[in-house]
């Protein structure tokens, strides 16, 4: 364990921005370029009367680290042409979505194309590789944290060896957090009954 996540797990996790819903289990067909690799997304949420500048946090599912990016990519507006890009600044008790850097593949395999409704003035992030974490599965945990460390939050159970969650929510199902600012435990995340 490396000295930085050593100190993550002695902070208490408490952060203006929450991880609110997980989709590590995208309908169809898995393997590179395939639904289930490119249509992944982190969502989260401002519990905050403030906006927060997201600029430099780090994602992790505990097998790579990603370093939060704008969505840049103005094809994305093609589809969705009211999402908010080029900017990490989440306003307060609003929504992001970090969707995989994939999900506007040019040649994607096996249908399931930009399969979400994304709705106007929702923040558009990425990271800066080809998948969130090291391509999110089943049973990953998700660590969100401030450049400074000064705010965490978390999708499961990460520093809980003896837990088995999360699990899988089912092909196609995500994960969604029950009260945004209640703290992170099984008891409050159930899988999400939109597909």
């Amino acid at each position: 364990m490396s000295f930085s996540l050593l100190a993550l797990v002695l902070i208490t996790f408490n952060s203006r921005v929450v991880i609110n819903e997980v989709m590590a289990n995208p309908k169809g067909s898995t393997g590179p370029g395939k639904p289930e690799d490119r249509n992944e997304f982190v969502e989260l949420y401002n519990i905050s009367d403030e906006t927060v500048n997201l600029a430099g946090w780090r994602i992790t599912d505990f097998d790579a680290y990603d370093i939060i990016q704008p969505w840049t990519d103005t094809n994305i507006l093609t589809k969705y042409p009211n999402v908010i890009i080029n900017s990490t600044n989440l306003p307060p008790h609003s929504f992001t979505l970090i969707l995989d850097p994939e999900y506007l593949m040019a040649n994607p395999i096996d249908g399931y194309v930009q399969p979400y409704d994304l709705p106007a003035n929702l923040l558009i992030l990425t990271v800066g590789n080809t998948t969130i974490g090291n391509e999110l599965l089943n049973n990953d945990p998700i660590l969100l944290f401030s450049p400074d460390s000064a705010e965490t939050t978390c999708f499961g159970t990460p520093f809980n060896i003896n837990d088995s969650f999360p699990y899988s929510a089912g092909d196609g199902f995500s994960w969604e957090r029950i009260a945004p600012s209640a703290q992170d435990s099984a008891h409050n995340w159930r899988v999400s009954i939109d597909p």
